[in-house]
């Protein structure tokens, strides 16, 4: 690959060379502590001798890291002119080995096109690099199951295959480590690299407890519960119907401790899981809160709804809150906006109030509320920061005192509600313990709502209680009105269970617990893991036992690739195959069925799907599939979805996708060598010439025959064949 460039890195060097006088000159800083083994140069060396740095990227800058997991040198080169283009890599300042690579250049935007690369070809670039870098840890390392990836085909998309080995510590996954590669589809070079090695004492798998054994504690510890669930809205004011789930719910995230057969204790820690949506009210409120922003009112509006919806005022709803929050004297109210969150239906309008302290530093205090606007109930209110330094000598409150001050708070604003409600005591829901505190400096209680006796987690209380003052710091209130399905015909917790585990049985893995105040931890565990080249389920429908997804869909409709059963040895093979890893013309599974006729919806399906990508498509039937062609001007004849498709109607759908309507419908220019040319409409010669001098429709080499309706494989050859072009 070359050596590296001694003028571009001279300046660095003699920067680097300053960096460690500093360091050393720190008080309490020795510098045998960050001197490094490798040098600046020799990390560049050894990247530039695995990685080609592209010629015009000639700016190049460095920084140097130490942290708990070592110590890296951190390299960057860029391209000084538009278009531009960056690649950084890290190297270990120790062991020299490097620890990552991204490579990214600009490139002019292109509609959707087939990789010139296949899956397979792009593996073995992929493992190459691996046997270069680590042919000791080969045997260490576990390829994933990638075949689920759909073929990167769409423009917005990155173009790239995407490999990981998952490393084995005694032939037992430990999935936080191992090594990714990336490898761009079109040109075949590695885009991305990265590994991780973590350096610790794992325990012994020897030890660990029986899969029948885990099976019975995961069973007994009753990490599935009947839930309510309601999908997120996609649109503003949809209805999303309420239903019954049975989702993973337990503090242990469904771990069983392989040496103790308990559930793990994370203790106020966390710890990487794989599956379940992890979605409850706090993430709920703050997605809608980031992405569905209320619309602020103008005086004039604000007038004309209190005449006409009967909304209280700013000082009703301002009386709300002082009835409940003790304002401290030099809050100035800063802010009162009357609001409307368009997405629910009616739309859920608020009175916010802003009060807060003119002066800024230690004695900073504010207030933020929400008022219904409708109702007049107080819907949140949070106070802060804590007053004074004194407070910190002050006796703390324990969770059980403080639980009963939360309690006595919400049975005085809320009380039916509270009766309607359960606590969830979780201990990530806690804060952060100083080191120099026995307790905490705040408490923190959940209650979720119970109906019919069936949690709802989205709805309920969350309020704060201030350890050394006992005042409530923050409440918040979420309650919907909804219709609830009744608990019915539905499958049992172990019916249930059966058909989680069977998407993602237990499985004997390392996993690494990071607890709160740094620390971590390596374990062996039984937890749910998703089988290789499987969907997992984030939950199980309660009555059907179907897997769903995180937003309450079928795992089944997921878009997937398909690999088609009936294609082998047929002349279009090869486009029928790259298209169904791309996951289009999926409308018979795994079976493309290539001389049936192509009806028009699936067509201008698998063309938006090859152009906004496969997820565009979900859900969309047919006449929408179709309106959608129909606005992107693909479609301006009189077309039913099931409709077959002719010759030249294939012609103008393929010459269209490419943008080149206008040019088409030029008269009088175009000439086609086919005998039948005279049968040929004057309005589509233009889409038949221009589709055959791009070789995307080619006839039989005599006659085009414009009206002979088209088979899927002569449609999936032309799609693919117009992909092509855009390269």
């Amino acid at each position: 690959m070359g050596k590296p460039d001694r003028g571009l890195i001279k300046g660095t060097l003699l920067a680097a060379a300053f960096l460690w006088t500093c360091l050393a000159l720190l008080p309490g800083t020795a510098r045998a502590e960050v001197q490094p083994a490798v040098t600046l140069e020799q990390a560049i060396e050894k990247v530039k001798a695995v990685f080609e740095v592209p010629g015009d990227f000639t700016q190049f800058s460095s920084s140097y890291q130490q942290d708990e997991e070592g110590q890296s040198w951190h390299l960057t080169w860029q391209r000084a002119q538009e278009p531009g283009g960056t690649m950084n890599a890290a190297v270990d300042a120790q062991t020299g080995e490097i620890l990552s690579m991204y490579l990214w250049r600009h490139r002019p935007e292109t509609g959707a096109q087939l990789p010139s690369l296949s899956r397979q070809e792009a593996l073995k670039t992929a493992e190459e690099l691996l046997r270069r870098l680590h042919p000791s840890r080969l045997e260490e390392l576990s390829l994933q199951a990638g075949e689920e990836e759909l073929l990167p085909l769409w423009a917005r998309q990155q173009s790239a295959y995407s490999f990981r080995w998952q490393r084995l510590v005694n032939g037992i996954p430990f999935p936080a480590d191992g090594v990714s590669i990336s490898v761009d589809a079109q040109t075949g070079q590695v885009t991305s690299y990265n590994l991780r090695w973590t350096r610790a004492e794992f325990p012994d798998a020897t030890k660990a407890i029986s899969p029948e054994r885990a099976r019975q504690a995961f069973d007994q510890a009753g990490m599935l519960k009947l839930q309510y669930f309601r999908p997120y809205p996609t649109e503003p004011k949809k209805k999303m119907p309420v239903m019954l789930v049975y989702r993973l719910d337990h503090p242990s995230g469904g771990a069983i401790d392989a040496l103790t057969g308990e559930p793990v204790d994370l203790d106020g820690g966390w710890m990487g899981s794989p599956g379940g949506d992890g979605m409850g009210a706090y993430d709920r409120a703050a997605k809608q809160a980031l992405e569905q922003p209320s619309t602020p009112l103008t005086p004039e509006e604000i007038r004309e709804i209190q005449e006409t919806t009967r909304l209280i005022s700013q000082q009703e709803a301002e009386a709300v809150v002082r009835q409940w929050v003790s304002i401290p004297q030099d809050c100035k109210l800063d802010n009162a906006a009357l609001t409307a969150d368009t997405w629910t239906d009616p739309p859920l309008r608020t009175w916010n109030f802003s009060w807060s302290t003119q002066q800024d530093g230690d004695n900073y205090r504010y207030v933020h509320a929400r008022v219904n606007a409708v109702t007049g109930e107080l819907l949140s209110f949070h106070i802060g920061p804590s007053p004074g330094e004194s407070e910190k000598e002050a006796r703390k409150l324990t969770r059980k005192e403080a639980q009963a001050k939360a309690e006595a708070f919400l049975q005085k604003i809320q009380p039916e509600r509270f009766r309607q409600v359960e606590l969830v005591e979780d201990r990530y829901l806690g804060p952060i313990r100083p080191l120099e505190e026995e307790l905490p400096a705040y408490h923190v209680f959940y209650y979720r709502r119970l109906v019919n006796d069936v949690p709802y987690p989205e709805d309920g209380f969350s309020i704060t209680v201030d350890a050394a003052t006992g005042d409530i710091t923050s409440y918040n209130l979420a309650w919907s009105d909804l219709d609830f399905p009744r608990a019915e015909g539905i499958l049992s917790a172990g019916e249930a269970v059966e058909r989680y585990l069977s998407r993602q049985p237990l499985t004997l893995s390392y996993v690494e617990i990071y607890r709160p105040r740094g620390d971590r931890e390596i374990k062996l565990v039984y937890r749910p893991t998703v089988l290789p080249g499987a969907v997992g389920a984030a939950m199980i429908e309660a009555k059907t036992g179907e897997a769903l997804d995180w937003q309450g869909k079928p795992v089944a409709q997921q878009p997937r690739p398909y690999r088609f059963t009936d294609i082998a040895g047929h002349w279009a093979e090869k486009e029928i195959s790259l298209l169904g890893q791309a996951g289009l013309f999926g409308e018979y599974g795994n079976t493309f069925r290539p001389q049936e006729r192509i009806k028009a919806a699936q067509l201008l399906r698998a063309m938006i799907g090859a152009q906004d990508g496969v997820p565009a498509t979900a859900g969309l039937s047919d006449e929408q599939v179709l309106d959608r062609a129909r606005l992107r001007g693909w479609v301006k004849e009189n077309l039913a979805p099931g409709d077959e498709v002719s010759r030249q109607m294939l012609a103008r759908l393929m010459v269209r996708f490419l943008g080149l309507d206008r040019a088409a419908r030029a008269r009088d220019i175009y000439r086609v060598p086919f005998a039948d040319a005279g049968e040929i409409p004057s309005d589509s010669l233009g889409y038949v010439a221009l589709s055959y001098g791009l070789d995307i429709l080619q006839g039989d080499g005599r006659l085009f025959r414009p009206e002979e309706p088209v088979s899927r494989a002569e449609a999936a050859v032309a799609l693919a064949r117009t992909l092509n072009m855009e390269k």
